[in-house]
């Protein structure tokens, strides 16, 4: 590779120790210029920022956070929806029960108010079916019980609600087959026997021709008659009427004026 002198510029030879022009001495005899090779290129990582890999954890640890609670309150509703579920079994507190199989005693309730009972359908009747089908006509128009049984009873049923304290208001309502029923269902009603020792001491006597009714009202409807100096037992009282028990078991209401005390 040739070389120029550095002060004339004269091209000199490779191996030229002066410049034969001005004479200027080469001081660096080895000017030749040596190629430098290309350095090989390594590709380096894309750098990570650490900002970004922090924010990532933040949102990851959100997530399962809210994940965690999301499971939480799902198992705990349906812990609650089973124990809902669950029955309860409760004690029976009332002592009205039916003597009749409940899906017949349920189809003569459906018919009472649509037409007359039969004789047939009315004797294979139970006195507590009696009891329980007349008070259903009842128990249907808003009758408030004074009976604590049939209270409780009816009570448990979603479609009773007491309204009428007075039963002459509830039977005022009746149409004819359920008046008719209500007569039927009520004669000779023998709800228990009385023993001997019960009527033999605090007993009572009818004066004259007495009527005994369904409820303590003039309107209610007479379940039974009683002639001067028959007896009775008196078990309870309401105003001016008593509950009253027959020598033959059948119980019902008459006013006071109906009686006197045994002699």
């Amino acid at each position: 590779m040739s070389i120029t002198c550095s002060r004339c510029g004269n091209l000199l030879a490779p191996n030229a120790r002066a410049c034969p022009v001005c004479g200027t001495r080469v001081n660096q005899p080895d000017q030749t210029v040596r190629m430098q090779q290309p350095q090989q290129y390594t590709p380096q990582p894309f750098p990570q920022k650490k900002g970004n890999n922090t924010m990532l954890l933040v949102i990851i640890t959100f997530l399962l956070i809210i994940a965690i609670i999301f499971l939480a309150v799902f198992l705990f509703r349906n812990s609650d929806k089973k124990k809902s579920a669950t029955p309860v079994k409760t004690e029976q507190t009332t002592t009205v029960q039916k003597d009749m199989p409940k899906d017949r005693l349920e189809q003569l309730e459906e018919v009472v108010g649509q037409r007359n009972l039969s004789t047939s359908e009315v004797d294979e009747l139970s006195a507590n079916d009696k009891r329980l089908l007349r008070n259903y006509i009842y128990a249907r128009h808003g009758y408030v019980f004074k009976d604590s049984q049939l209270s409780n009873y009816f009570g448990q049923f979603s479609w009773y609600s007491g309204r009428y304290t007075s039963s002459d208001q509830v039977e005022r309502m009746f149409n004819s087959y359920e008046r008719a029923n209500v007569q039927k269902l009520t004669d000779n009603t023998v709800i228990q026997q009385p023993s001997s020792s019960t009527l033999s001491g605090n007993y009572y006597e009818f004066i004259g021709h007495c009527n005994i009714r369904a409820y303590p009202t003039e309107s209610s409807a007479i379940i039974a008659t009683r002639e001067d100096g028959e007896i009775c037992y008196i078990s309870s009282r309401e105003g001016d009427w008593y509950y009253i028990t027959l020598a033959n078991g059948t119980q019902g209401w008459t006013h006071r004026q109906n009686l006197r005390a045994g002699r």
